[in-house]
């Protein structure tokens, strides 16, 4: 309708369809980018002194309906955990909602979501493996033989024959080759379950422990035939909730630690991060996904521009 008047009025017909958009609050011209910068949405371990960061950037604006957001694409950045500096920052366009987590040393798995209407429920679609300092894979898609799995905040790591091992609320294999998905279930190695976090390291199978009771202090990486590779003692007595992770080489220690009893060197950092190949200490210590403090109390932080 609106393009016949344009066409059988002329000017007229072009001032009344203006009018029409100005009327409904659709003044484009009123529309300003008042600021830009990204969120932090992951972190991995890359080495005693660097980290990766995935990130996704949006540019903030406000017309005459009031502000909001445009998401413009994701990243992946290697920055220095010591003092402020990227070394590389590269792009991909936006997906959408994703997650991401790390996979090795120096890789992200990002996967994106997409809504089964049939079941009702988001099931994760597209998935792409992504290098620090190159640009993102091209994508891999499964065919998922198992029901609705939570992966929301799932941990990947490479495990036997080339799979991917995602942990969640349950264990499920990504069959990187048949591009097939399975569920896993651990009983023919018992022992998995009472590991806070397990990884393959293309030898053996890791255990990581954190001794007994949930106040414990320990960190001890152990192999599947009972050996100890790694044992550490945090040197402070504190309270709470604590949990472990392996990220690559490295091992990440959550814990409040303004509840320890003492002085800590850093009391409002989150985690402790430990490389358990060739150190005996913290090589540096975190706030949540994007603060850093290394051994000498430098704090960085790679919330904003």
């Amino acid at each position: 309708m609106i393009a016949k008047i344009w066409k059988r009025k002329g000017l007229f017909g072009a001032l009344f369809v203006l009018a029409i958009l100005l009327l409904f609050g659709c003044d484009f011209s009123s529309r300003k980018t008042i600021g830009s910068g990204y969120d932090v949405w992951q972190f991995g371990i890359v080495s005693d002194t660097t980290a990766m960061l995935a990130v996704r950037y949006w540019d903030q604006f406000e017309d005459n309906a009031g502000d909001g957001y445009d998401y413009l694409g994701w990243g992946l950045m290697l920055v220095d955990v010591r003092y402020k500096h990227i070394y590389r920052e590269d792009r991909m366009e936006d997906r959408g909602t994703m997650s991401a987590a790390q996979l090795t040393d120096s890789t992200m798995l990002f996967w994106s979501w997409e809504y089964n209407s049939e079941k009702k429920y988001w099931m994760p679609d597209t998935f792409w493996f992504w290098k620090v300092g190159r640009i993102p894979s091209d994508s891999v898609q499964f065919n998922w033989s198992v029901e609705h799995i939570n992966m929301d905040h799932a941990r990947v790591l490479p495990w036997t024959d080339g799979k991917i091992l995602a942990i969640s609320d349950s264990y499920v294999l990504l069959d990187t080759s048949a591009g097939i998905v399975s569920r896993w279930v651990p009983d023919t190695v018992s022992w998995v379950n009472d590991c806070d976090d397990v990884q393959w390291n293309g030898d053996t199978f890791l255990c990581l422990t954190a001794g007994v009771g949930n106040d414990s202090n320990d960190v001890v990486v152990s192999s599947s035939a009972g050996d100890t590779l790694f044992h550490y003692t945090f040197p402070y007595s504190c309270s709470g909730t604590r949990s472990l992770q392996f990220y690559g080489d490295y091992i990440v220690f959550a814990k409040s630690f303004f509840s320890c009893e003492g002085d800590t060197p850093f009391s409002y950092a989150e985690k402790a991060v430990f490389s358990f190949r060739d150190s005996l200490e913290p090589v540096f210590w975190m706030g949540d996904r994007a603060a850093f403090w290394g051994n000498d109390g430098n704090y960085t932080s790679y919330y904003s521009r």
